[in-house]
């Protein structure tokens, strides 16, 4: 990620591994281990973290459903303080064409090593109506 000046040079590196599997009709649940590499550009030196990732979703009704999400982030840099991200979402079908998704998500912004090492987090709500046409 480029940005403007060398302040906000950073270069961000993600891997993971991820499974999920269904109980019953309704639940769904996953599981995921993370892996981050952030490297500032001021400085040689880069920053790893890992993690799991847990998801819930049930469905509600026959075209609704609910979802929840966290990921934990936990620093190998002992000056680095461990986080926690996620979120809860909900997607209603108001009829055969159009979809209502509300949401709210809790999201790093790490865009150099003071995001890095202040914890910066954003909170975001969203409302989203998706309609499906078709000729």
């Amino acid at each position: 990620e480029e940005g403007r000046g060398e302040l906000a040079r950073m270069s961000k590196q993600q891997y993971f591994a991820a499974t999920s599997w269904r109980v019953g009709e309704d639940w769904k649940f996953g599981l995921q281990a993370n892996a981050w590499r952030e490297q500032p550009h001021l400085r040689r030196e880069s920053f790893e973290s890992f993690g799991p990732g847990f998801e819930a979703q049930r469905r509600i009704g026959r075209t609704s459903y609910g979802r929840a999400w966290i990921n934990g982030r936990f620093y190998t840099e002992g000056s680095l303080g461990s986080r926690a991200t996620g979120g809860v979402d909900g997607r209603f079908a108001l009829d055969d064409w159009n979809e209502l998704t509300a949401g709210y998500e809790r999201i790093d912004e790490i865009f150099n090593r003071f995001g890095l090492e202040d914890e910066l987090q954003s909170d975001n709500l969203w409302l989203n109506l998706k309609s499906i046409v078709q000729r």
